[in-house]
């Protein structure tokens, strides 16, 4: 466990520098974080008084590809298998609003609301998605505490289709954690958070048949599984005049509540995800910052079996940022 907390935070300042130099000091600037450390050098020059900390965004993704499991384990019926069979992952399109962000801070809380509702055509089916998301963290001096909690719903049409009788697909997955921890700085300015998390999440999958004799549909469900989570989270984010630069990295422990007695057959009873991920904001206009651009990596070191759950952003990502 202390040699995962060393990695994770290690890799937040990894991710940090990997698009760039060190950041070079400011004369006129007080040095990072020291705003709230030290009063006495809070003297900003007249080129930074001229960036305003915006305090509520909103992020609408150019590129709408989104990782989910591939279509085949979904017509097979082995889903709940994850990773134990290929192929597992895939990239899809769901739409410009599949994966949308709104977002604000407001002293010493930060509120993040996402999700969206897209769908997929192909020539033989049809895949839709819908879900939320919500991440509240509250800070008390330096003691940083919080929650998150997410549902997302996912329905493939005509998975097979025989004479008088098609199947279709639904699965259905929600969670929350929460977490403790600490963080020095703000979170509308420059701040490195630790966290350590705690949760469950679930996920059941159903098909859905129907018989032109029948009106109705008659679901059948194929799986249903839950585990525990544990977690480790290093965030951070140091921001300049025409740009900010932020790191994180989540490495999340999943255990079976149910154990499986044979993993080829019902899945594995544990598994690890460890992600990083760097984003940068750019700010093109000064005087006009309310239209922001922000190019988000990904790095994942594991086989993505989160994606039981729910999809996933891809490894590069383009967003328009708007801020108010």
């Amino acid at each position: 466990m202390i040699r995962v907390l060393i990695l994770v935070i290690l890799s937040t300042f990894v991710g940090a520098n990997a698009f760039g130099q060190e950041p070079k000091p400011d004369k006129q600037r007080a040095p990072l974080l020291c705003p709230r450390l030290c009063p006495s050098t809070q003297l900003l020059n007249t080129k930074s008084n001229k960036v305003s900390k915006r305090i509520v965004f909103l992020d609408v993704p150019v590129t709408s590809l989104r990782k989910t499991v591939d279509i085949r384990r979904i017509k097979n019926g082995n889903l709940q298998l994850g990773t134990v069979l290929e192929p597992w992952e895939d990239k899809i399109s769901f739409g410009p609003f599949s994966n949308l962000a709104l977002g604000a801070y407001l002293g010493g809380t930060s509120v993040v609301l996402g999700g969206g509702f897209g769908k997929n055509t192909t020539e033989d089916t049809i895949r839709r998605t819908r879900g939320a998301k919500l991440e509240i963290d509250q800070s008390v001096w330096m003691v940083l505490f919080g929650t998150e909690g997410f549902i997302e719903q996912e329905k493939v049409s005509e998975i097979s289709d025989t004479t008088g009788l098609s199947v279709n697909f639904a699965r259905l997955s929600y969670g929350g954690k929460g977490w403790i921890g600490f963080k020095i700085g703000q979170f509308k300015d420059d701040f490195l958070a630790i966290k350590l998390g705690k949760g469950y999440v679930a996920t059941e999958g159903e098909r859905l048949y129907k018989s032109s004799s029948l009106l109705e549909t008659v679901p059948f469900t194929i799986y249903f599984e839950d585990f525990d989570i544990e977690s480790v989270s290093a965030e951070g984010r140091w921001r300049w005049d025409r740009f900010s630069l932020g790191t994180r990295a989540d490495y999340d422990w999943y255990e079976r509540r149910l154990i499986s007695p044979d993993p080829y057959r019902y899945g594995k009873n544990k598994f690890e995800d460890f992600a990083i991920k760097g984003t940068l904001e750019i700010v093109p206009v000064l005087k006009f910052q309310t239209i922001r651009f922000l190019v988000r990596g990904q790095k994942s070191f594991f086989e993505r079996s989160g994606l039981l759950f729910r999809n996933e952003d891809p490894n590069l990502q383009f967003i328009l940022r708007i801020a108010f």
